[in-house]
This record gives C-alpha cells, structure tokens and sequence, in this order.
C-alpha cells in the first residue's frame, strides 16, 4: 500500500512545484495557501484511510481478504 501512495503523493507534489515555478517565472503572483491545503488535504485522506484498514483488519482477525 505504501507505493500507491507514493505512485499519487511523488507526481502530484512534482507538479506542484512545477506550477509554482512556471507561473513564477512568467510573473503572475502565486499564492502558496492553495498549496499548503491540497496537501494538508492528501494527508488526513492517508491518514483516514490508514485508520480505516487497521480497524478493518482488527474485525477480521487479521485476513486481508
């Protein structure tokens, strides 16, 4: 599960930066508060689902399927 996330997470903060950069460089003011809430955003989504799995693997005794 780990690389999925990583397979989302690694792109999508590539392209962010990207943005940042280009729309920087062509002079249009960028404000970083977009940002910051798409990621704060991503992570309480991990971390709901992350907590949703552990409780949904202590219901069934340990078998993931």
């Amino acid at each position: 599960m780990r690389r999925a996330y990583l397979l989302i997470a690694l792109p999508a903060a590539v392209v962010g930066v990207f943005y940042f950069i280009v729309f920087h460089l062509m002079g249009m003011e960028v404000r970083l508060a977009p940002f910051l809430g798409t990621a704060a955003a991503f992570l309480a989504a991990v971390w709901i689902v992350r907590r949703y799995q552990k409780r949904k693997i202590g219901r069934t005794g340990g078998r993931s399927w």
